[in-house]
């Protein structure tokens, strides 16, 4: 009995592997050859529609749970994230759309008669949220605004004549009154909100 060799699959194999990379190798010189040849400005422009449309596409669209690589899990996380995300800025709009639905209706009562002008005055101060014009102390420029702030409060405070009498006593107080006054702002805004 003779051995035989071990020439099909192997063999096969190990040549089609090697004409492939020859084959490889032909195809990017080629694609390198073109694209040194082609105009510089022609190619910019199909890079950059490339890029157009692919920014274009939703990003639902990506998410194809029979990608290569991509676990189920992780598209359902994606999807639910997606959904979230909307529904935050759903929320948005409806907050605004109710504010325009508020307004239409103080027009409508204006124009119709329902309203006076002196009722018109007090639905507009109660639809409008005041805006907080305070300096904000975590940015540079708003913390030298509140240091200022501060600074002529304190200056105050030592030209009082109670500051004289019993300096300690007159800090206490005024500290009291900021914190009460600080208190008296929140409980506003959370009314007004």
């Amino acid at each position: 009995m003779a051995i035989k060799k071990r020439t099909s699959l192997r063999s096969k194999a190990r040549k089609r592997n090697v004409a492939d990379k020859v084959q490889g190798h032909s195809r990017i010189a080629k694609k390198e050859r073109e694209i040194k040849s082609k105009d510089a400005l022609l190619l910019k422009l199909k890079i950059q529609k490339g890029a157009k449309s692919s920014a274009i596409q939703p990003e639902s669209k990506n998410l194809d749970p029979h990608q290569p690589g991509i676990s189920k899990s992780a598209v359902r996380r994606r999807k639910r994230k997606l959904k979230e995300q909307l529904t935050a800025k759903l929320s948005d709009l409806k907050s605004v759309l109710d504010e325009t639905v508020e307004a239409e209706k103080i027009q409508k009562g204006i124009i119709s008669g329902d309203i006076t002008a002196g009722e018109k005055e007090g639905l507009e101060a109660v639809s409008r949220r005041k805006l907080d014009h305070r300096p904000n102390p975590t940015t540079v420029r708003g913390s030298a605004l509140v240091e200022k702030s501060e600074i002529r409060r304190f200056k105050a405070i030592l030209k009082e004549e109670n500051f004289k009498k019993s300096p300690f006593a007159s800090l206490r107080t005024s500290i009291m009154n900021n914190i009460s006054r600080s208190e008296n702002e929140g409980k506003r805004k959370s009314y007004e909100l």
